[in-house]
């Protein structure tokens, strides 16, 4: 059940990023602005789930922010969000009890990772020439399913002791 879960996931996923890829333009930039969305909704509540609160508003708000800075600005623009992120994220446990430092801390870099990675994508959207952008994108979706789908492989047949089965079977 679980691997027909993984699959059905998998073809969904395959499904939506071919749909973008296809669509390019704003689609494609539209589309890596909702999955950083999503990226970013597992990793706080990764975070949370290890006993940290997070100071999701402003986390999210910004998360958004990334991509037109990116788009108008550049890296400049890309600065100026995480600058802002960060003094609202102190004034916000300055203003309010609720949250630690910690908070503070794990907000700020679950912005980090893995929203730096998404902006990297899409600066490789961003690109002018549509044919070579895709290309880049399909180079970088192909190199990481083959590694992974590689590192399966050769954990299946030739490992005897999970290395961390926490974070894959």
């Amino acid at each position: 059940i679980i691997m027909l879960k993984r699959i059905i996931s998998g073809a969904v996923i395959v499904a939506v990023v071919a749909a973008f890829l296809v669509l390019q333009g704003v689609y494609l930039k539209v589309g890596v602005a909702l999955i950083g969305l999503i990226c970013q909704y597992e990793m706080l509540q990764t975070i949370k789930n290890g006993g940290t609160k997070t100071m999701d508003i402003p986390v999210y708000i910004f998360t958004l922010a990334l991509f037109p800075a990116y788009y108008f600005l550049g890296s400049n623009g890309v600065l100026v969000v995480y600058a802002l992120t960060l003094m609202s994220l102190f004034m916000l446990r300055t203003l309010n009890d609720k949250y630690d430092y910690h908070s503070v801390a794990y907000s700020a870099l679950s912005m980090l990772y893995p929203q730096l990675f998404m902006v990297f994508f899409y600066q490789v959207v961003c690109v002018g020439d549509a044919h070579i952008s895709l290309m880049m994108i399909l180079f970088s979706i192909v190199a990481a399913s083959f590694s992974d789908t590689f590192a399966y492989f050769t954990g299946r047949f030739f490992g005897k002791n999970k290395l961390c089965p926490a974070i894959s079977p």
